[in-house]
């Protein structure tokens, strides 16, 4: 087998493709791992209840593709929406009543409504584009890692992001997050690929998926500034060397090309809107607005939806979220949340090989010139997630999902010193015990969403570290629904985070008593056992908002059963109670 350079040369191998028709064997294994997570992402999405943002996503993604109107729900783009929303259309779904809300549960309720009967199986069709999204997503970082470390390394990548939970479980829902992920890695790719040919080709691609990576998430507004970045750090192919005013030239075409192609998203809505007729909500452009009349005049080149979305989304980043980690709650977040959400939800095998990866990239930082490529992995997977520790919107792992693939690169490289002729056999062996550590994790399957790895006890142990989408999106109301049939439980008392009612499922129930515990069945999404305040589902489906630790008298006592990784279900006794009023009165007098 011929050896592979340590080093991130300019001259790389070929990609993955070229890797798959040299080699059969090659083909086999990506096709079975590509296979493998389809295949999991779609169990996952049979699986799981409609979960929390889901619940508007797709009616508000029916909206737009009916209407041609995009207004209806600003806090994300249409795109993903949209194109979750297309398997919809030859099945006739009704969106719903065309009026636009603040009130997000709305617009589910209404397409709940119109479409009773068969709402759930058309949830179900409607997150199968994002699994596809999901394979494609898999496929450009193995690709972009064969390119980087060859074969070994891109297989390597393949292997940890198709088994990955995180993606696995954000791959089953329709919502904007994978997306996300997608197009980070895809457009950082392609200006790393532009760089080392500087092409009118290459442009055009990287200026496509520039415009519609902000059409999927407002997050992607981060790659105006990262990909000129990487496109500075990649070394150039001497083919490649060309003169500075063709790179300006190239780079001022691809960006004013990206803005054509989000004035395409919206269908050139509000295109040129005056700055002064915007009525900004959030404080930094609201600032901006004020301190800067001298552009009341200028016309905004791009959508007027994609822009008031993007104020929205500021309004809503800006805001008091209750945040949850290590049993303790803020409203202001921690500045340690993300690298914490790191070491408890990577699988370790993975957190073995990233730092195995940094290790290698920190030692080539000796080696001349190694230092730009290192950085070019390390700066997305930085860049989200010192963005994500000062922000105060900390609600889980999905947040800096995109700089997952980047994990896996880097974690990938681990493996570059070792693809030599020489240590063909550590390599090998190598391999066997990553394969082993990395798919150990799929044990959980159809549980994704609530992995958490064994250093804290797995789910039962993550739940007290992290809530909110780490762990408890709503995703069980079906499975309990079921376990309900088969044990039936009299006058259920239920606290069910999710926006779907409950009463959808079958379920009959009544809201636990808040603060004080009675005699009873019980059924707690681990939110509210956790003391998370939140809107809770009345039997009517009306709703109530929920006070901090409303329900948390309930982690006073053993639960009979976990449904899933996120309802825990409780049979109180009258013993039970009286053990719980004696230890509320011992507690209460040792605070004296």
């Amino acid at each position: 087998m011929p050896a592979t350079d340590t080093t991130m040369e300019p001259r790389m191998t070929p990609g993955l493709v070229a890797a798959c028709r040299a080699s059969r064997s090659v083909l086999i294994v990506v096709v079975a791992l590509l296979v493998l997570h389809a295949t999991l992402a779609t169990l996952t999405a049979k699986y799981c209840s409609i979960t929390h943002d889901e619940y508007w996503h797709v009616p508000v993604g029916l909206l737009n593709l009916s209407t041609g109107q995009f207004h209806y729900e600003d806090l994300n783009p249409p795109l993903m929406r949209m194109l979750c929303a297309v398997p919809l259309l030859p099945a006739g779904a009704d969106p719903g009543p065309a009026m636009a809300s603040d009130d997000l549960w709305l617009y589910g309720d209404q397409f709940l409504d119109a479409n009773a009967d068969r709402y759930r199986s058309l949830f179900f069709w409607a997150r199968l584009p994002v699994v596809l999204v999901s394979v494609l997503t898999c496929w450009i970082t193995a690709h972009w890692a064969t390119q980087l470390f060859g074969v070994r390394g891109g297989l390597l990548a393949l292997l940890m992001i198709s088994a990955s939970p995180a993606m696995i479980a954000n791959a089953a829902l329709a919502t904007t997050d994978l997306a996300a992920a997608f197009f980070f890695v895809l457009t950082l790719w392609r200006a790393w690929s532009m760089r080392r040919s500087v092409t009118r080709k290459n442009a055009v691609l990287l200026s496509c998926c520039l415009g519609a990576a902000q059409l999927a998430k407002f997050t992607c507004v981060l790659l105006f500034a990262l990909a000129p970045v990487v496109y500075l750090l990649t070394k150039p192919t001497d083919e490649s060397r060309v003169p500075i005013r063709t790179h300006l030239k190239y780079w001022i075409a691809l960006l004013c090309g990206s803005v054509v192609i989000i004035n395409c998203g919206y269908l050139f809505q509000g295109t040129g809107t005056r700055l002064a007729d915007f009525q900004f909500r959030s404080q930094i452009l609201g600032n901006l607005q004020t301190r800067m009349p001298w552009t009341a005049s200028l016309s905004v080149p791009l959508p007027r939806d994609y822009v008031l979305g993007i104020d929205h989304q500021r309004r809503m980043m800006e805001g008091d979220h209750p945040v949850f980690l290590d049993r303790e709650w803020r409203l202001t977040g921690f500045r340690e949340y993300y690298v914490m959400v790191l070491l408890y939800k990577l699988p370790h095998a993975v957190q073995l090989l990233f730092l195995c990866g940094l290790l290698r990239a920190m030692w080539q930082f000796r080696v001349p010139g190694e230092l730009r490529s290192n950085v070019l992995l390390l700066l997305p997977l930085a860049v989200l997630t010192v963005i994500g520790s000062f922000s105060k919107m900390q609600l889980g792992l999905r947040y800096i999902l995109p700089a997952f693939p980047f994990l896996y690169l880097v974690a990938a490289g681990s493996i570059a010193g070792l693809a030599t002729t020489r240590r063909f056999w550590l390599a090998s062996t190598l391999i066997a015990l990553v394969c082993v550590g990395v798919l150990a994790p799929l044990r959980f399957h159809p549980h994704h969403l609530g992995y958490f790895n064994e250093w804290i006890g797995g789910t039962e142990g993550g739940r007290t570290k992290l809530l909110d989408s780490n762990i408890d999106w709503g995703q069980d109301l079906d499975a309990l629904a079921d376990y309900v049939a088969q044990h039936p439980m009299p006058h259920l008392r239920l606290a069910y985070f999710g926006t779907v009612p409950p009463s959808r499922a079958g379920l009959s129930y009544e809201l636990p008593p808040p603060r004080m515990p009675e005699p009873g069945w019980y059924a707690a999404s681990v939110n509210f056992v956790e003391g998370r305040p939140t809107p809770i589902r009345h039997p009517d489906g009306s709703t109530t908002a929920v006070d901090l630790d409303a329900f948390g008298y309930l982690r006073f006592f053993e639960p009979k059963v976990r449904v899933g990784s996120s309802i825990l279900v409780y049979k109180l006794t009258d013993y039970d109670i009286t053990n719980w009023h004696y230890a509320m009165r011992e507690y209460m007098r040792g605070r004296q």
